[in-house]
């Protein structure tokens, strides 16, 4: 397989966000009443989308209030932000082979470009699918899909990494090939994108 593209999600991936979402999550729902946020509760439901997140760990307000308190208090967790120090390297290599870059993300996209900064990843992809972009968040196949046409590149000729099920099911529903990297537990990226290019 020819491969022109490899779309990466962004937590857990690129970077490792997984602390500093677990605090924001426990932070907001705290700050709307809802019970307590359990680490096995969250681990269950890491990388899901915000709709998702409001109805089962921040029950009672709206999604789009959810979201809100996400953008406005994500900063106060961002010190718990840890940069793969692989991703900035395989990004600048992959541009360097001609293959062409997309972060597919259920995080919202304001949240993206604050985690993609921070990690001194901004301007290193080709483009950019965040939660509200398309209609429906992954495992919805919307998302990489769309990242897709914006790349100008066929599902058959595109790869995507990911760390948890619900990447792994909008690949399949894509019918793009998937790659399994967890940040916390592979020991490279690079590695693991240069088994999928040959």
């Amino acid at each position: 397989m020819a491969v022109r593209a490899v779309l990466f999600d962004l937590d857990g991936v690129l970077v490792d966000t997984y602390e500093a979402w677990y605090a924001l999550v426990r932070a907001t729902a705290k700050h709307f009443g809802a019970p307590a946020v359990t680490r096995p509760a969250f681990d269950a439901t890491w990388g899901q989308s915000v709709e998702d997140d409001t109805r089962l760990l921040v029950p009672g307000p709206t999604m789009e209030a959810v979201s809100a308190h996400y953008h406005a208090h994500f900063r106060d967790h961002v010190a718990a932000v840890a940069a793969n120090p692989e991703s900035r390297r395989t990004l600048d290599a992959l541009r360097a082979r001609g293959i062409a870059t997309a972060c597919v993300t259920n995080s919202p996209a304001p949240l993206v470009r604050e985690i993609l900064a921070a990690a001194g990843l901004a301007g290193c992809l080709d483009t950019i699918v965040a939660a509200g972009d398309v209609p429906h968040p992954k495992p919805a196949p919307d998302m990489v899909l769309a990242a897709c046409r914006r790349l100008a590149v066929r599902t058959a000729d595109s790869v995507l990494v990911g760390d948890s099920h619900f990447d792994e099911e909008a690949a399949r529903a894509a019918e793009v090939r998937f790659v399994l990297f967890d940040v916390r537990r592979s020991p490279s990226l690079a590695r693991a994108v240069d088994e999928v290019l040959g």
